[in-house]
């Protein structure tokens, strides 16, 4: 925590699961196979995050998203750490 009672908080999302991806042809390489994986961690980071970010957006609290972990590391004060809570977030931690 800071002097001024902000802190960062990193929110994570309930949703830590490896995402299933579709069978691969056996001839598929492994680029194929990250490719698909990763744009399947960027869709389900862009959709599970969109109501957070609306929500640090509307409040002015600034943020970033880490698609890869399904995470947002965002900066709150003490008057706003009660707004991040929801049922989609596993967890949200001061650091």
């Amino acid at each position: 925590m800071r002097r001024d009672g902000s802190a960062q908080a990193l929110i994570v999302l309930a949703d830590q699961s490896t995402p299933m991806l579709a069978p691969f042809a056996a001839t598929a390489d492994y680029k194929q196979h990250r490719r698909a994986l990763v744009e399947a961690l960027k869709s389900r980071a862009d959709t599970q995050q969109n109501a957070v970010r609306a929500l640090l957006d509307s409040r002015g609290i600034a943020y970033h998203s880490y698609w890869i972990a399904n995470v947002v590391l965002a900066n709150v004060d003490a008057r706003r750490r009660s707004l991040i809570a929801s049922p989609s977030i596993a967890c949200a931690s001061c650091i």
